[in-house]
């Protein structure tokens, strides 16, 4: 029997071993592309949020320059200064341009653009258009300008022969004809400096790729510091790599194999949503399977040890061990089930049963302790979720929910949902009948959780308390913005409608704070169009900021449909936005229905768009339906 379980053993050792190690090898693999692609991912979103502070400012910046040229066309040389102070207070950001179209200025020629860059420790302000610099033909004015829309230009040779990457965004005088291009620049060496301080795998050397598939930027010693290159091509044996610049080329991520020379390389890479650039790192395999090498080595030996000890100690085992681990089975089994304390088997000698003891109660205590942890934790989560949904229950009785609110009026029929995306939201609505007059907003805050559903508080509380006392809804939205941009420390902000309709009369006086524009549906049949409003700033950004207040008659019949971005921008499976069109084409057969129908419809139609994706936004509609 002994001789019997000595080559049992022997071979159950060796498949046992062997199986440990496959697994071992296949877990490591695992974890070192997981931790390449974590590192990639983690410089991308460091590099993404440099490129998305520079992305909102200037997007930012673009409209108040549309706004400045529409209040005040005939002083150029106001953008100028307007130029300055946004370098002055955007760090990260090397240079500014507002290229405008020829002619844009008769007094300035063919060429005006007011030009800003950081010269030293200094700032200089310049005019960049002349002859010998005509940035009409140049592809950081040329493609916005085509496109229509914002684009990031790939990197390119810029002033003082350094390489700089820009973000374009087209702006249009009020008659809606192109003015021109504001563009910002961002140093390749700004890039660098973080993406130096990268550490990926031992020896790896790290790429930052452009779309069309140049090198912007490289820790390769071979290709000589930081520049632009065409360099997939130099790399030896790089057929393999050309693969993969089309996939990044294409926005996806992933893995090549090639060989340099004798040496295996692997190449791992990850795009940016924000550019269309990707990031890579090239390593060796000798480097990534050293430590399962050396394991390799190790349970080899072990193995042969195994295998020569069992042959010599499988009679012992036999006779001394086989029933007190028939024992400890026993007891492990009892411990599965939950029973902590129950007797384990001992020895009167100092061998490995009484070791196994030792480990089984240190094992017992170790579970003992580890379930009263999770008993803790499972009672602090509860807990927490209790709170949330005590907020929840608190934000939503804040916010008229009972319809319709008005059942004894016969002008008026309201209805609004609010459906937020965690347990408390930032949307938000409200409104109220005072002297015959019907006072309505609706808002979202940016973000979404708590801090964003405290922003909310404030703002609905501070628009029931301005409206009571002031009709002008740009003078409410005005008091709004100055006391909520006071010592606003965390940058948060509300897109915001409100308005006041004259029950006697259809009129309405409303004004916009960076909202979606309402859609207006008339009692008949594809009698449905957007709101003409001004977009405004959102409350929250810029002190002592006017709103301008707009005016519209509505018949009777007529319904003013409000929403928060989470309806035309909620998204299927397929990344596939709700859309406004969407929107606009179903409310051309909502005319004749009530506001709760209405809201209906819309959530059947958004809820068979989404399907089965989770809910990325706030989503409240408010529809006001005059009789």
């Amino acid at each position: 029997m002994g001789r019997t379980l000595a080559i049992a053993m022997g071979v159950l050792v060796i498949i046992i071993l062997s199986l440990c190690f496959l697994q071992a090898k296949w877990r490591m693999e695992d974890q070192i592309e997981s931790r390449v692609h974590g590192a990639l991912d983690n410089a991308n979103g460091m590099m993404e949020k440099m490129l998305t502070e520079c992305k909102v400012s200037t997007d930012d910046f673009a409209w108040s320059v549309e706004q400045a040229y529409r209040q005040n066309s005939s002083n150029p040389n106001l953008f100028y200064d307007l130029t300055r102070m946004f370098v002055e207070g955007h760090p990260n950001i090397d240079a500014v341009a507002i290229g405008f179209r020829p002619e844009a200025f008769s007094s300035q020629g063919r060429w005006f653009s007011p030009f800003t860059y950081r010269s030293a420790d200094s700032l200089a302000t310049v005019q960049l258009g002349n002859k010998n610099y005509e940035y009409h033909y140049m592809a950081w004015y040329q493609i916005p300008e085509m496109t229509g829309k914002p684009q990031w230009i790939d990197p390119y040779v810029g002033r003082d022969d350094r390489y700089v990457t820009s973000y374009s965004v087209p702006i249009y005088d009020a008659s809606g004809k192109f003015l021109a291009v504001v563009e910002c620049d961002i140093r390749l060496d700004a890039l660098t400096a973080r993406f130096d301080s990268l550490s990926i795998m031992p020896g790896a050397k790290n790429f930052m790729i452009a779309s069309d598939g140049r090198f912007i930027v490289t820790t390769d010693p071979r290709f000589d510091g930081h520049t632009v290159y065409t360099a997939i091509s130099l790399i030896p044996d790089s057929l393999s790599l050309v693969q993969g610049a089309r996939d990044v080329q294409a926005g996806n991520s992933g893995m090549v194999t090639y060989k340099m020379g004798r040496e295996k390389k692997r190449g791992y890479y990850a795009p940016m949503a924000t550019t269309g650039w990707a990031t890579a790192t090239l390593c060796s395999e000798k480097d990534i399977f050293y430590s399962t090498a050396k394991f390799f080595q190790i349970m080899l030996l072990l193995t042969l040890l195994a295998v020569g000890l069992v042959a010599v100690l499988a009679y012992l085992i036999a006779k001394r061990f086989l029933k007190p681990l028939g024992q400890f089975a026993t007891a492990a089994g009892e411990i599965s089930k939950g029973d902590f304390a129950v007797d384990l088997p001992d020895s009167s000698h100092d061998d490995e049963v009484h070791q196994l003891h030792d480990a089984f109660d240190n094992m017992q205590l170790g579970l003992e302790k580890y379930m009263d942890e999770v008993k803790t934790v499972t009672a602090s989560k509860e807990r927490v979720e209790g709170e949330l949904q005590i907020a929840h229950e608190i934000q939503m009785g804040m916010v008229p929910k009972i319809f319709p609110p008005y059942p004894d009026r016969k002008d008026i029929d309201i209805y609004a949902t609010l459906t937020p995306a965690k347990e408390v939201g930032g949307d938000l609505y409200d409104f109220f009948i005072a002297n015959e007059k019907l006072y309505f907003v609706i808002g979202d805050v940016s973000g979404k959780g708590v801090p964003a559903s405290l922003v909310m508080a404030v703002a609905r509380s501070m628009f029931r308390t301005l409206a009571s006392n002031q009709e002008d809804p740009s003078k409410i939205l005005t008091q709004m913005n100055d006391a909520m941009s006071d010592g606003n420390s965390s940058d948060m902000f509300v897109t915001i409608f409100g308005g006041v309709l004259d029950l006697k009369t259809g009129h309405v006086d409303y004004c916009n704070g960076g909202h979606n524009a309402p859609m207006i549906v008339g009692p008949k049949q594809g009698d449905a169009y957007y709101l003409d409003v001004v977009p405004n700033l959102p409350i929250g950004t810029i002190g002592g900021m006017p709103f301008q207040k707009q005016s519209i008659d509505i018949k009777p019949g007529t319904t003013i449909f409000m929403y928060t971005d989470g309806l035309t921008e909620a998204e299927n499976e397929a990344k596939e936005l709700y859309g406004e069109e969407r929107l606009e084409a179903l409310m051309k057969h909502e005319g004749l229905l009530s506001p709760r129908e209405m809201v209906d419809d819309v959530m059947n139609s958004v809820h068979a768009h989404v399907r089965d994706a989770e809910q990325s936004d706030d989503l409240t509609i408010l529809a006001v339906k005059y009789i």
